[in-house]
């Protein structure tokens, strides 16, 4: 999908895409689903955008 988004097309910007992902059945949760699925957002964009990180207990 970022390979699509980062093409331009005419004065349409670049644009990349960043997901963090959290399941209500996760193992050790730090906070609610949707702190954790930022938590995991957060760790994408420090390791590179354009990507889809699932939560990981730490």
């Amino acid at each position: 999908m970022n390979q699509l988004l980062e093409k331009q097309a005419g004065m349409m910007p670049k644009v990349s895409l960043s997901v963090g992902v959290a399941f209500s059945d996760r193992k050790g949760p730090t906070g609610t689903i949707f702190q954790d699925a930022d938590q995991a957002r957060y760790d994408r964009k420090e390791h590179g955008k354009c990507g889809c990180t699932f939560y990981k207990h730490k």
